[in-house]
Order: structure tokens, then C-alpha cells, then sequence
């Protein structure tokens, strides 16, 4: 493997997610299209905040 290849994300493990564009300012924080390294874990920080845990990654 050399540097970062190019992953590609299956919704479903059935439709591509390259091009996907979401255009609602409400929605686009909570979803993200590119593929996580590291499964954020917060320990319980964010526990009484909503949401909280998508800025983590």
C-alpha cells in the first residue's frame, strides 16, 4: 500500500456515495461521506449534548 488510496463507500453495500452532494446546511453536519480512519470514541463526554459526537470525527 503506498499513501492514502482512494476508498470507496457503499450505501447499503448497494449504491455509490462519490457523487453524492448534500446540500442542506442542517443535514451536512451529521452526514459525512468520507471514510472514517479512526471510529470516534468519546467516552461518555458528549453523553448530554445532542449530536455532539459528529464533530468528533
Amino acid at each position: 500500500m503506498s499513501g492514502k488510496e482512494q476508498v470507496n463507500i457503499m450505501l447499503f453495500n448497494k449504491w455509490d456515495t462519490t457523487n453524492i452532494e448534500v446540500t442542506d446546511i442542517g443535514l451536512s453536519r451529521v452526514i459525512s461521506l468520507k471514510p472514517a480512519s479512526v471510529i470516534p470514541i468519546t467516552f461518555g463526554r458528549h453523553e448530554h449534548q445532542r449530536l455532539k459526537k459528529s464533530d468528533v470525527n
